[in-house]
């Protein structure tokens, strides 16, 4: 290890074969890192113990290095706070390791980091909304701009994938010799979004403050200047564009850019539901287009189905007529109450039932159903008005004029032909 001119080497000869515990001070830690050299950071674990609290059962095991033993609580509780008292000395904490164990989907995926100086006031130093998990790997987070040592840490829970409950496997304080970021990264760097249906959400990989955009973003989406975040539902199509957003911390300007499209779909949005019960990684579907027999959807079995809750997701088709297919491995049926619900969407959360599926095969019900999902005339197409007035042989006279939904104007009386 080489610190400046300085170098320091340790060479450890065990008398004994098998695992051999080795603790070196905090100063050595501090610039050895003691998370897994696959994880490719600069940081160490805080080595001292930490007195567990909080409004979840068995607080002392969120942080006791057994990578088996949790706390818990319901998710109906939230949000709940895992707090730590510091034994040792107090930590510059900028990162926060957590270890999911072979549950992700019951780890928090919304949280804040805080600390605090013992007096009741706690700072955010880091704030994560749709953190994710995989299974058995450890998950870091970093406060990279996070500059003053704490007595005490919390974890504030806001949110997690699960239905009914929240576990904490392993929480640990980490000391990251990490440097400061030379521009904003997007990840992805390109994003695609449907005009009047899918909502946007984009912001940085890091949390940062007091941002500003440019260009002018596409009507619907506004920029929330505080978190650097982008969201809304876009109200008419857009190009693809490059937009730079810029952060100003400390009197430093940081930048970078992500490419955003709104793309207006030129068929019928569509939205698949599942309405997932127990077993559900038996459960399969798949969606194919009749004409062209290209399959749009499939989800087979032991495809991440999240059990005893609901699943969705939105495709723009542009036939007309599909075939869905519902099987299941091992079962003739679904559980009860498991359904596929296909609905076409209209405008902001209206939408029309196409069809309701469940897999039934005791009971003799096909497992195939075709399906159309073309409209006769679809939402937000332009049509032809005359206000006012009915002119001579209106149904076949010019000079009508043409608009899409929002934007008729009003009558000057109660007659208005579309």
């Amino acid at each position: 290890m080489t610190v400046g001119n300085n170098v320091l080497a340790v060479e450890l000869h065990y008398p004994t074969a098998g695992e051999n515990a080795v603790e070196f001070d905090a100063f050595v830690a501090a610039l050895t890192p003691t998370t897994s050299i696959t994880d490719n950071t600069n940081c160490f674990v805080y080595p001292y113990p930490a007195t567990m609290g909080g409004l979840i059962d068995s607080p002392m095991s969120a942080m006791d290095y057994y990578k088996t033993s949790f706390s818990q609580a319901l998710r109906s509780n939230l949000p709940i706070a895992v707090t730590m008292d510091l034994t040792g000395p107090m930590a510059l904490a900028n990162g926060v390791r957590l270890w999911p164990s072979g549950s992700p989907d019951m780890n928090p995926t919304g949280f804040k980091w805080e600390g605090s100086m013992g007096t009741g006031d706690w700072a955010t130093l880091i704030e994560v909304t749709d953190g994710y998990y995989m299974s058995n790997t450890y998950k870091m987070f970093y406060a990279i701009f996070a500059n003053q040592a704490f007595k005490a840490f919390r974890l504030q829970i806001t949110d997690c994938a699960s239905s009914d409950i929240i576990k904490v496997y392993e929480v640990n304080p980490l000391v990251c010799n990490t440097a400061p970021p030379s521009s904003l990264t997007f990840e992805p760097a390109s994003y695609t979004h449907y005009a009047y249906y899918q909502n946007v959400n984009i912001h940085p990989t890091i949390a940062f403050t007091d941002c500003t955009i440019q260009p002018t973003l596409p009507a619907g989406l506004t920029l929330n200047a505080a978190t650097c975040t982008v969201t809304g539902k876009a109200t008419a199509a857009s190009p693809a564009a490059t937009y730079t957003m810029t952060s100003t911390m400390g009197g430093n300007s940081i930048s970078g850019t992500f490419s955003l499209e709104i793309p207006q779909c030129a068929g019928t949005f569509v939205q698949f539901v599942r309405t997932y019960k127990s077993l559900s990684n038996v459960e399969k579907f798949t969606v194919t287009d009749a004409a062209s027999q290209q399959v749009v959807l499939s989800v087979g079995a032991n495809a991440g189905q999240p059990s005893s809750q609901d699943w969705s997701t939105v495709l723009c088709l542009t036939g007309a007529r599909y075939t869905v297919d519902v099987s299941s491995d091992g079962y003739t049926y679904w559980q009860m109450n498991s359904f596929l619900y296909v609905r076409a969407l209209l405008f902001d959360d209206e939408s029309e039932t196409v069809t309701r599926i469940n897999y039934d095969a005791t009971l003799g019900v096909s497992s195939e159903r075709v399906i159309n999902v073309k409209w006769a005339v679809a939402p937000h197409s332009a049509w032809e008005y005359h206000m006012g007035d009915v002119p001579a042989g209106w149904q076949t006279a010019s000079g009508w004029t043409s608009a899409e939904m929002g934007a008729f104007p009003a009558s000057t009386n109660q007659i208005q032909l579309y």
